[in-house]
């Protein structure tokens, strides 16, 4: 429309959760293979992988939403990005 790609904002709407145990992780996936759940190095990794693809922004989809599962998030993975 008018407007070079580079210039829009891609944001991903991805469930994004730390699960230490990798059996337990992986089943939390399931089939998801773009779900960010897993060992908090899986998922800056995964992260890492959406933003070479020009991912700016992620908003995370958390469940259960709870307070202690964000802190936990911004303390382990998000720093990886500041």
């Amino acid at each position: 429309m008018g407007r070079h790609p580079d210039e829009i904002t891609k944001t991903l709407h991805v469930p994004i959760r730390i699960v230490r145990d990798e059996k337990e992780a992986g089943e939390a996936r399931g089939t998801d293979d773009w779900a960010m759940i897993g060992s908090p190095q899986y998922v800056i990794d995964r992260i890492a992988d959406f933003a070479a693809l020009g991912i700016s922004e992620f908003t995370p989809q958390s469940r259960p939403q709870r307070p202690e599962t964000y802190q936990e998030l911004d303390e382990e993975v998000f720093f990886a990005f500041d």
